[in-house]
């Protein structure tokens, strides 16, 4: 039976999807972690393929000093980060002292971390197979490692819970973030939707109620939108940008 303050838990777990914005999540999410013994938090939302080029204010949110990032973005430790790497790699939970830091540079990045409060630390990780995308959430303390991650890894379940999500608000907003700037309408993600499904011009326009030159005066605004000359090729890079229905 749960307690009342795991109902609580659960019941602000449930309102992240409805933050508005970065400023309203993070305070929802400071919420939710302060309980569990968490004196600082990071949220990083990546590509599960590769090292990332550059590191947006879109992609992270930030409960800890401002310099943490600031070192981070400067030394390109998102491209070597151990936690970044492992969280590919990975779906369960780990401490970063179960994690190799094998480098000069990565054990340099594990002393930036102590630095500035991650002294105990728990990786978690949250992926969206399909889309490719992840996120890793940093969970962290001051205290010692011996006592500190063990207290953070106890409550793995709930930071999983909090890492997915956190991913998922993440790839919504990026979703209508790009939506908006592509300047897509219900009916090109509709149409979109039912060509990643195999459907045809003429199957389309029977579907939307449409006659068929317009689906394909439709077709010829979306290679526009996206840049490319053929359909087929909006289809892909819309399903790679998590646009569509998966």
């Amino acid at each position: 039976m749960r307690t009342d303050a795991q109902t609580r838990w659960l019941v602000g777990l449930e309102e992240i999807a409805q933050a508005q914005d970065r400023i309203a999540l993070n305070s929802l999410t400071r919420a939710l972690l302060t309980p569990l013994g968490v004196e600082r938090f990071v949220f990083i939302h990546a590509s599960c393929e590769g090292p990332e080029e550059l590191l947006l204010d879109t992609q992270i949110l930030m409960g800890c000093d401002e310099r943490w990032l600031k070192t981070y973005r400067e030394r390109k430790w998102f491209v070597t980060d151990p936690g970044l790497n492992y969280a590919r790699r990975n779906f369960t939970p780990a401490t970063a002292t179960t994690i190799p830091h094998e480098t000069d540079g990565q054990r340099i990045f594990r002393q930036h971390d102590i630095a500035y409060g991650f002294r105990s630390k728990l990786v978690v990780p949250a992926h969206l197979p399909v889309l490719k995308r992840l996120g890793v959430l940093y969970v962290g303390s001051d205290a010692d490692t011996w006592e500190g991650e063990p207290d953070l890894f106890a409550n793995k379940i709930l930071f999983r819970m909090l890492a997915l999500e956190l991913l998922d608000w993440f790839h919504n907003q990026l979703r209508r973030d790009m939506t908006e700037a592509l300047g897509l309408t219900e009916r090109h993600t509709s149409i979109l939707n039912l060509l990643r499904r195999g459907y045809s011009a003429s199957h389309i326009a029977h579907e939307l109620n449409l006659k068929v030159p317009t689906i394909y005066a439709y077709y010829k605004q979306l290679n526009q939108k996206f840049s490319v000359n053929h359909i087929t090729r909006v289809v892909e890079q819309a399903a790679h940008l998590g646009l569509l229905e998966h």
